[in-house]
């Protein structure tokens, strides 16, 4: 193994580790941005209350993450 190769390994282990948690995060929000048109029928909500049901998933979400320290 060539000392090139062996900076390699780790770096793609720390650019999975930065990126893994940011694929879950946007697979969240995405799953609620789905949901969207169910909770727009379900409730009878206007877009501008959409938009707070998705900011206020998001931020709940984010602070979730912060306070359970997730790596």
């Amino acid at each position: 193994m060539t000392q090139q190769q062996t900076l390699a390994a780790p770096n793609r282990r720390v650019m999975v580790a930065l990126l893994l948690p940011m694929f879950a995060s946007l697979l969240s929000i995405s799953s609620v941005m789905v949901a969207l048109p169910a909770i727009e029928a379900g409730l009878g909500a206007t877009s501008s209350d959409l938009q707070w049901i998705l900011s206020g998933y998001a931020l709940a979400f984010g602070v979730g993450m912060v306070l359970s320290r997730v790596k």
